[in-house]
């Protein structure tokens, strides 16, 4: 299914909300069997788009083909500005440009007119073609200086966007053909020069080309524009989705909320959109870029993860080392210990041997005192065995005071 009608029916939740349509051709985007309150606008009655359509300076130079049988029933034909057409009609809830704005000759006032037709806090659901991708290729990018130069001094200013279109513009408007990248220069722009220059003349000359792409933007680019505009205080809508180019895609979406607030407060807008610029993928890419840019990334978080095992990897080295020195600390104190240890049994050792030293001292004394006891003993026998009585009267007496002992 076209990218188109997934991304504007995810912003539709009510099947009964007022929508309208602008430019619809033959691809609406809302039908009228699943959405009862959708309607079609455009700058040309339905017979006027179908008689465009038959062949135009436009489709000759981008090569595109439409089948006129099925270009759509045009409801309400666009009769100067938006404000005007829709006076006396309700409100939309939804405002749809699909591959529109582009095709817009004044495109600020075109921003500010469309609001009109909007009830306080509708939305304008863009859908635009990258220049990148679409046979705008090798044109210029527009900018808000263009477009600002366009609302101060008319349609002549367009002059330069008409030329570039025609001198530019290729017969290519194959998405993959931009996306893959291949044999570019065989694509190159051949557009007659003179043909170019015939219809820059005829602006300066108050003409007015019927169907070209004035403002070729990138997803980026078109945000930047934005930015400016918001910037100028130009905007009366806030951004409230952004989904860029996705590959082998030709076209970005944006949604924009209408918000009369948005001038009196800037900044707020202007911080919203400026994240949305800093998340958006760089200005150009082919498939081949991208794959390059997405092994970039690869590479870049293999680095991180290994930077991050890396710095783990030191964490635990610095953990072990402090449990070694913990060990080398307990080690130590056990050595101490064991040291204080072995002195203290060195010091039981030497008392021991001292207590060994003074028994056997005491023993000899023993055995000296009981020597001298039975040299005792042995006289005294001899004097109780003495036959003078007188003599031996002391001895019996010692004697017994002995045994009484």
């Amino acid at each position: 299914m076209d990218g188109r009608y997934i991304y504007a029916a995810s912003k539709v939740k009510n099947r009964n909300s007022r929508i309208l349509e602008i430019g619809p051709l033959n691809r609406p985007i809302f039908t009228k069997c699943q959405y009862a309150n959708c309607f079609y606008c455009d700058i040309r009655s339905t017979e006027a788009v179908k008689a465009l359509y038959t062949g135009n300076a436009y489709l000759d130079a981008t090569g595109i083909s439409i089948n006129i049988n099925t270009i759509v029933d045009i409801d309400f034909v666009l009769n100067g500005n938006y404000s005007e057409t829709f006076a006396n009609i309700e409100k939309f809830d939804y405002v749809v440009v699909s591959h529109v704005i582009e095709h817009v000759d004044d495109i600020l006032y075109f921003f500010n007119d469309i609001a009109s037709v909007l009830k306080p806090g509708g939305s304008l659901i863009i859908v635009y073609p990258d220049k990148r991708y679409c046979f705008d290729h090798y044109r210029q990018e527009a900018s808000f200086r263009d477009a600002f130069e366009v609302s101060q001094k008319g349609y002549k200013a367009n002059g330069r966007m008409v030329f570039d279109f025609l001198f530019n513009a290729i017969q290519e408007n194959s998405e993959p053909f931009f996306w893959r990248a291949n044999h570019m220069e065989d694509h190159m722009p051949v557009n007659s020069f003179e043909a170019a220059k015939a219809a820059y003349n005829r602006i300066m000359d108050g003409s007015h080309e019927d169907d070209v792409h004035y403002w070729p933007f990138s997803d980026i680019g078109f945000l930047k524009f934005l930015y400016d505009c918001t910037r100028a205080g130009l905007l009366k809508f806030t951004c409230t989705d952004f989904v860029p180019t996705a590959e082998n895609t030709q076209q970005f979406f944006v949604t924009l909320r209408y918000d009369e607030t948005v001038p009196e407060n800037i900044e707020k807008e202007l911080v919203n959109l400026r994240s949305m610029i800093a998340n958006a993928p760089i200005d150009y890419r082919n498939s081949g870029q991208l794959r390059i840019e997405e092994q970039n990334n690869f590479l870049l978080q293999e680095r991180e993860a290994l930077q991050s095992q890396a710095k783990a990897a030191i964490n635990k080295s610095e953990e072990l080392l402090r449990q070694v020195d913990e060990l080398q600390t307990l080690i130590e104190s056990k050595n101490q210990q064991y040291i204080e240890s072995q002195s203290r049994l060195l010091t039981v050792e030497e008392y021991s041997h001292q207590l060994e030293l003074d028994l056997s001292m005491q023993r000899e004394r023993a055995e000296t005192n009981a020597k001298i006891v039975d040299e005792l003993k042995a006289q005294i026998a001899m004097i109780l065995t003495s036959s003078s009585w007188k003599i031996t009267a002391p001895a019996r007496r010692l004697v017994d005071i002995i045994r009484k002992r």
